[in-house]
């Protein structure tokens, strides 16, 4: 049996709204969503700009550590300066220092010793000009002299007087054993100890070599005459006339010879 409309709890208009509440929103068609989205887009400025970030704030250093780094700075630079100021003063009072005549004469002599010879004349040349009324004055010249001297022997002989020596004493030494007094003619004592003394007129080697040479012959000449070999003791004589020749005492003996032979 069908309910008769009149007797029903609700009439047909209250029916109608309640069929309309109850039914389900109608969803935005998808023209409105899109139109939606461009609306919000135009509502964002592009050009605004965005807040700035202080990296000096974010990297700052705390005040103290600032100042202590600061000290330090210029505690550095005060003793990079003071050694610099140290460096300077100190070149400066040396070369102060060295430019007095005992200055001068020090530095070539040491220049002399290390092979540099024309540093050595231009230094004693230096304190001549220089200072020529000073007590090394007389001494430097002297001394230059005999630099220019050694300049020459190097140029001359290829080699310095101390080699030079070294090599004729070697000789000599060599010669002495041998007995090679005064023969052969070039190769005995007599030959290498003159060259010798021609350069270093006071060598105690060549002077001692020569002195034995001379005790030989003179001993030599005793023996001669005590077995009345009066040739033989002229001759040996006249060997040491040959080496020295201011020997009077020899001289006088080899007249006194001479006589007896007569």
């Amino acid at each position: 049996m069908i309910p008769d409309p009149e007797f029903s709890g609700k009439s047909s208009t209250e029916k109608d709204e309640s069929t309309v509440q109850s039914s389900p929103a109608t969803s935005p068609s998808l023209e409105e969503l899109i139109e939606k989205n461009l609306e919000e887009k135009s509502s964002v400025n592009p050009f605004s700009e965005e807040p700035e970030t202080n990296y000096q704030d974010a990297f700052a250093m705390p005040e103290s550590t600032s100042n202590s780094n600061v000290k330090k700075v210029m505690l550095f630079t005060s003793i990079f300066l003071f050694l610099a100021l140290v460096i300077v003063g100190g070149r400066w009072w040396y070369k102060q220092s060295t430019v007095t005549p005992r200055g001068l004469m020090d530095q070539a002599e040491t220049s002399i010793h290390n092979g540099d010879i024309d540093a050595g004349i231009s230094l004693l040349t230096q304190l001549i000009h220089t200072f020529p009324d000073a007590p090394l004055t007389a001494l430097a010249e002297k001394r230059l002299k005999e630099v220019e001297q050694e300049k020459e022997f190097v140029a001359a002989h290829g080699m310095n007087r101390s080699e030079f020596v070294s090599q004729l004493l070697e000789k000599a030494e060599t010669a002495f054993q041998r007995q090679r007094y005064l023969i052969p003619t070039d190769d005995n004592v007599i030959l290498y100890t003159r060259q010798i003394l021609e350069v270093d007129p006071v060598n105690p080697r060549a002077l001692e070599l020569e002195a034995s040479v001379l005790h030989f012959y003179e001993k030599k000449a005793e023996e001669a005459l005590s077995k009345r070999r009066i040739r033989q003791a002229l001759r040996f004589y006249e060997n040491i006339l040959l080496i020295d020749s201011t020997r009077v005492d020899i001289q006088q003996k080899i007249a006194n010879l001479r006589t007896r032979r007569r």
